[in-house]
């Protein structure tokens, strides 16, 4: 062209420009079929995830298509393009982006917990099956969610927390007005118990989500959501007592503005705890097996902790019950030691005892029946020695007498209650009194020295005793007193830091129950 304009030949040069607008144009096959590969898969992809959008789990498990697909390009595509393609490694790359786009769409649309779990199995189950196909990793660059799965688990995890806290708030919503408003009796179970519904309802809760946990297969995870069942657990039972206590102090400081059927009450709790250790104990029978020991340890501290906390509740309802008889016993115990118990106050005692624990029998659980019995009966030693210890001048031979009657009462009340060894061992306090207040003068010694060597010397309370004694006059007294001080202090004896009787401690208290209901 330069040539022929220099020749200015201007028409030859109009002639050269015909060519010039012939000339080739370039197509960019590569680049539009490396899009068009782009936009197939995209759209296979998009395809795919709006068939199971509302099931996320079965687009996981119907993915295989995905292998299927790498595998036939591998197989009869690849041949198909010039090697400078490298068309392998596109369609990898893009099935993966697409893929990364699905999953990241699926994780950000709100999934439950178990398509959490089941995504978390699957992205690792992809690592594996693309390794099995030989595909390099850097084609499979950058990792599904940033490799970054390990959150879901987390996530997982403050799901799972935050279902379980609002499960157990609106269960403890319903319990607690139920338990305070007593607008009907409690439930009656197929034993003839009553009982209410929160230990069914809260553990058929936990268990869906340990079996969740379970199918993960990862001990970590497992242990977490035990300890966060035990955690919603220990919080029920503190809102337990608290509920507990202050529905008593409304009992006792304004009786006539309370609803009644508070005793019932007690009894379905105390019953609804004892199946709910047996629940969380089955629990923790089926979950240690399934886990290392650095997890079931974990497991077994937790809900062992839970399985105490329904105890101690079981405990406070029976304590509970116990504190309603003798609030009514109250004029009645002022009484003892007084004229009215030298006429035989102590069948009115009884009686009331006898009344309040029919209609425990009848509905109580019977591990709990007998717990209750040995603590009642501990606290009307407590409340009989207490009152003994204030008493004026005991009338003898006549208060010896009546103490004798009131000893063979109790006992008789009690035995046909529970009947155990352990009963007269409890009482034999009452009876070692009896002797020093029944003893002369002379023989006060001996009685004294069984008591002591029994329950240690209790130099005040005994010297009340001898003190209080109508046939040992004040001289009488001090020699007796200077004769056992004497003798306690050759033998070195000290007041031991137990009780009269040893209280039922949550230990034992836990080791009875478990035997009586195995």
């Amino acid at each position: 062209m330069r040539f022929v304009k220099k020749a200015a030949k201007l028409d030859a040069a109009l002639k050269f420009k015909s060519l010039h607008a012939n000339a080739r144009v370039l197509k960019h096959y590569r680049s539009k079929i490396q899009k068009a590969i782009t936009e197939s898969i995209q759209a296979k992809m998009d395809a795919a995830y709006e068939r199971d959008a509302d099931m996320p789990i079965a687009f996981l498990e119907n993915s295989t298509w995905i292998y299927q697909d790498i595998i036939r390009i591998e197989k009869d595509v690849v041949g198909c393009f010039p090697a400078d393609y490298d068309i392998y490694s596109h369609y990898v790359r893009e099935y993966h982006k697409a893929l990364n786009t699905v999953i990241t769409k699926m994780v950000s649309s709100k999934i439950e917990a178990p398509v959490m779990l089941a995504l978390h199995d699957w992205l690792k189950e992809y690592r594996e099956n693309m390794k099995e196909l030989n595909v390099p990793p850097d084609l499979l660059e950058p990792p599904l969610l940033d490799g970054k799965e390990q959150n879901l688990i987390e996530d997982y995890l403050q799901l799972i927390i935050q279902k379980l806290d609002e499960w157990s708030t609106n269960l403890m919503k319903t319990e607690i007005s139920e338990f305070t408003k007593r607008e009907e009796p409690p439930e009656v179970d197929a034993d003839g118990m009553y009982c209410t519904q929160g230990a069914v309802i809260l553990f058929q809760m936990v268990n869906q989500q340990v079996d969740l946990a379970i199918e993960s297969g990862q001990g970590a995870i497992l242990a977490r959501v035990v300890a966060e069942a035990s955690r919603v657990m220990r919080g029920i039972q503190d809102q337990w007592t608290k509920t507990v206590d202050v529905e008593l102090k409304k009992q006792i400081d304004k009786p006539d503005d309370v609803v009644g059927g508070l005793v019932e009450y007690c009894i379905a709790l105390a019953n609804d705890q004892v199946k709910s250790a047996d629940y969380a104990e089955a629990l923790l029978g089926r979950l240690e097996s399934l886990v290392s020991k650095k997890y079931s340890v974990t497991i077994n501290e937790k809900l062992n902790e839970a399985i105490d906390g329904y105890l101690d509740v079981a405990k406070k309802c029976m304590q509970t019950m116990i504190d309603i008889i003798f609030n009514d016993l109250k004029p009645a115990l002022k009484a003892l030691f007084q004229q009215p118990w030298y006429d035989g106050n102590i069948h009115q005692v009884v009686e009331t005892m006898r009344d309040y624990m029919s209609d425990y029998q009848s509905f109580l659980n019977s591990a709990l029946l007998e717990l209750l019995t040995e603590d009642l009966l501990d606290t009307f030693l407590v409340a009989y020695l207490n009152a003994l210890a204030n008493s004026p001048k005991l009338r003898m031979p006549m208060a010896a007498q009546r103490i004798r009657q009131d000893i063979d009462e109790v006992y008789g009340f009690f035995n046909s209650l529970a009947p155990n060894q352990e009963l007269g061992a409890r009482i034999q306090v009452l009876e070692m009194i009896l002797s020093m207040l029944e003893a002369s003068k002379d023989m006060v010694f001996l009685s004294f020295w069984a008591f002591a060597k029994e329950y240690g010397p209790n130099i005040a309370f005994v010297e009340g005793l001898i003190r209080s004694r109508s046939d040992v006059d004040r001289s009488g007294a001090g020699e007796i007193m200077e004769s056992i001080r004497k003798k306690v202090k050759d033998e070195n004896l000290t007041d031991r830091e137990v009780d009269f009787f040893p209280p039922v401690n949550n230990l034992l208290t836990y080791l009875q129950l478990r035997n009586l209901r195995s």
